[in-house]
């Protein structure tokens, strides 16, 4: 083993002269300064003085085109049990109306990812109606949140087989300060 190392050190050190004598040093230390200005613009420069890209992860990428097709600021805070009014576009033959939908949320599913949705649910006529809404579709033209629910269930289907006053929920109030 120590044949080896002192084997290996003395190339290192036949390596180290004949780079002083051919002048390569100044050169390197000009690699080095470049690297440094070039890392600085966040690309990795390897031993040899190439620049390696950045990697793309396919989670930044996704995150990325995700971030295009998801409201931030247009809706409400809203959960189960909260009462809405969602105006929805719709489109009948060569005309577009909005139409108004206003009940109880009874779930939301898959939080605030471009594929969310919530379904809300009202009576009309003494039938229930639910409706399913993408959270982020361009459909969707405006979410009024009306009053805030209280209730101990993430999903409230337990409304669907419920009438009248049974089927009321108590109103959550927010302390403001």
């Amino acid at each position: 083993m120590n044949t080896e190392n002192n084997d290996q050190s003395e190339k290192k050190k036949v390596e180290e002269a004949a780079v002083e004598e051919t002048g390569q040093v100044e050169e390197s230390k000009e690699l080095k300064t470049q690297a440094q200005d070039v890392s600085s613009e966040g690309r990795k420069v390897n031993r040899r003085g190439k620049v390696k890209e950045p990697r793309v992860s396919l989670a930044n990428l996704r995150d990325e085109f995700v971030k295009q097709f998801v409201r931030t600021d247009d809706y409400p805070n809203f959960r189960p049990g909260d009462t809405v009014k969602v105006y929805s576009r719709i489109v009948e033959g060569a005309k577009e109306r909005v139409q108004l939908f206003q009940g109880v949320i009874l779930r939301r599913s898959r939080g605030d990812l471009p594929n969310a949705t919530f379904t809300v649910r009202k009576t009309s006529n003494n039938v229930g109606v639910e409706r399913t809404f993408l959270l982020h579709s361009p459909r969707v033209e405006k979410i009024e949140l009306v009053s805030r629910g209280r209730v101990r269930r993430a999903k409230l289907y337990f409304l669907r087989d419920r009438q009248g006053k049974s089927a009321r929920i108590k109103q959550r109030f927010l302390a403001e300060g």
